[in-house]
């Protein structure tokens, strides 16, 4: 005997359309938390900031950032290319971490062959707050907004070609951003060339690593496996080399 129930189905629209308010509150609740951060930090200023956003107010910068990261992901997503966040894929980064650690150890082996300078890193506590920020930054304007910038046009120009290999191939131009970035405003001076090419191939391969993130899980596992490495790298080992290298 077949029992009846009230309980109506969700349509398949219905589920698609809940599914994506899910991620949009997830992006907005990372921003948010962001913006939140800036607003500590600009109570209790550092003068980091200033490098990277010269005289710009940081209560100017991470709005803009935000609405420019909604605006790109918006339209990744809603092309069906990529995801925003799904709760099942942070499962994942446990496992992913194992790359942050080995890019951590190339960066190690870098700073004790050829040490990077003392002041290097935001001392602790506000290194806490300060390295999220700058990571979520560094996800949208270095990764997020460039994919959207190159794909849109060129999935509207290349109709033969399959999106895979188009979007493969964003992925690897934009994995330059970072390195090239990195080597522009590098202020070390008389380091030798293999570190250079050294560091900029583990640069590289880390955008590389966080961009195959984005595409085969989410934003929000991409920018959580950056957030892993900036808590290995410029918090725990920012702390320990002071000890050991100065």
């Amino acid at each position: 005997m077949t029992i009846a129930t009230n309980v109506p189905l969700l349509s398949e629209n219905e589920e698609t359309r809940s599914n994506d308010r899910i991620q949009y509150y997830a992006f907005l609740a990372v921003s948010l938390c962001i913006l939140g951060f800036t607003l500590i930090l600009n109570i209790f200023p550092t003068a980091s900031f200033r490098l990277f956003f010269g005289d710009i107010s940081p209560l100017l910068v991470i709005p803009i950032v935000i609405l420019l990261g909604f605006g790109s992901l918006f339209l990744l997503h809603s092309k069906g290319w990529f995801t925003i966040y799904n709760r099942e894929n942070l499962k994942e980064l446990p496992r992913l971490s194992i790359f942050a650690v080995l890019l951590l150890s190339g960066a190690i082996f870098i700073d004790f062959t050829f040490p990077f300078p003392v002041d290097i890193n935001l001392p602790f506590p506000k290194s806490i707050l300060f390295y999220p920020i700058m990571g979520y930054v560094v996800d949208i304007l270095f990764h997020v907004v460039p994919l959207t910038l190159l794909l849109i046009p060129l999935v509207a120009l290349t109709k033969n070609v399959s999106r895979e290999r188009i979007i493969f191939a964003c992925i690897l131009i934009v994995s330059l951003i970072e390195p090239i970035y990195q080597y522009m405003f590098d202020s070390s001076i008389g380091q030798p060339l293999w570190i250079d090419l050294f560091d900029g191939f583990r640069l590289f391969s880390f955008s590389f690593i966080q961009l195959y993130i984005f595409k085969r899980y989410d934003f929000v596992s991409m920018y959580s496996f950056r957030i892993v490495y900036y808590m290995l790298w410029h918090i725990l080992w920012g702390s320990i080399r002071l000890l050991i290298l100065f």
